[in-house]
């Protein structure tokens, strides 16, 4: 076979020269093709968990924020609650006096009831245990012919006459005056003389 001119060698050796720098670069290219959809896949990565922190971090903020709004609405509460709670141990302050004079009162009723009951008949007291006390005070009226008398503190009494005048009257019945009457009657009656 014929020698190839040097000049067609030189021509084949400068193409695959070219060839083989063409492929380097396509390399290159690919590599560097490569390298930037890795980063572009990154910064998406980035982007997605940066959006996504972002979100984390917004319901953290609302969360707190709803956090400390409820704590306000249950501070206020609580305010409110201690407020009522010192008005009712106030008005409780005030029932003590009345709770003294109720017990008295239910102990007189019981003790008007208990004398009252033992003048009626035995065989029908059974029937007038529960009655109201007025009724059963009728009740006794009606059957005894007289009006029953006053009670004071276990024993039954016809009411005392009342002095009319100041001076008539004895010391228990003048304290007794200006514990129960009104300030103006007591100065009307002290005014009598």
């Amino acid at each position: 076979m014929a020698e190839k001119p040097a000049e067609v060698i030189a021509a084949e050796e400068a193409a695959n020269e070219a060839k083989r720098q063409l492929e380097e670069l396509n390399a290159k290219l690919a590599d560097a093709e490569k390298r930037a959809d890795d980063a572009n896949k990154k910064f998406e990565m980035t982007k997605t968990e940066r959006s996504e922190e972002r979100e984390k971090r917004q319901k953290e903020a609302e969360k707190s924020l709803q956090l400390e709004e409820f704590k306000a609405i249950q501070e206020e509460k609580i305010a409110e609650m201690q407020l009522k709670l010192t008005e009712a141990e106030s008005k409780l302050t005030e029932l003590d006096p009345l709770k003294e004079k109720a017990t008295q009162w239910e102990a007189y009723q019981e003790a008007r009831r208990s004398v009252l009951l033992e003048l009626i008949p035995e065989d029908r007291r059974e029937k007038f245990k529960a009655a109201p006390l007025d009724l059963l005070e009728d009740t006794v009226e009606l059957i005894t012919g007289k009006k029953p008398t006053t009670f004071t503190g276990g024993s039954h009494t016809t009411p005392p006459a009342k002095p009319s005048k100041w001076s008539e009257m004895t010391d228990d019945q003048r304290a007794q005056a200006g514990r129960e009457l009104p300030q103006e009657e007591l100065t009307k009656l002290i005014a009598t003389g």
